[in-house]
């Protein structure tokens, strides 16, 4: 889950510092340990949507595990942050947040105030 956390986080600091911003994609891990990449069109800011359209039914007897990333702004402190959503087939889901600042200089992930918390089962636990 550590390396999945890691590759989101590198791939949209990537598309943060070519394009300003990223689209939502997903990091998966089949029960083989083969990685792939989704991607979605959904133009939907609804996280369950977004959730929706990057994970299937079927995923849940063929991963084993699953990292959904998003670009989210944090209305609390008026940041912007990447949004990590991953969870494991044993049962684990987390939440992290990774603030960062966009400036003429580039962007600035802050990863000294990564937040983590228990995070929503949706692939091994009830779909919205």
């Amino acid at each position: 889950m550590d390396d999945l956390f890691a590759d989101c986080v590198e791939f949209a600091q990537s598309e943060l510092r070519q394009h300003r911003s990223f689209s939502p994609f997903a990091f998966v891990i089949n029960v083989a340990g083969q990685r792939a990449a989704r991607t979605t069109d959904s133009v939907s800011t609804s996280k369950n949507a977004i959730h929706n359209a990057l994970t299937f039914d079927r995923d849940a007897g063929e991963l084993r595990a699953c990292a959904v990333a998003m670009d989210v702004d944090l209305p609390a402190s008026g940041e912007d942050a990447i949004e990590v959503h991953i969870e494991h087939c044993s049962g684990i889901a987390i939440e992290l947040l990774v603030p960062y600042a966009s400036s003429t200089d580039g962007i600035a992930l802050d990863l000294t105030r990564i937040s983590a918390a228990q995070g929503q089962r949706r692939i091994w636990g009830l779909r919205l």
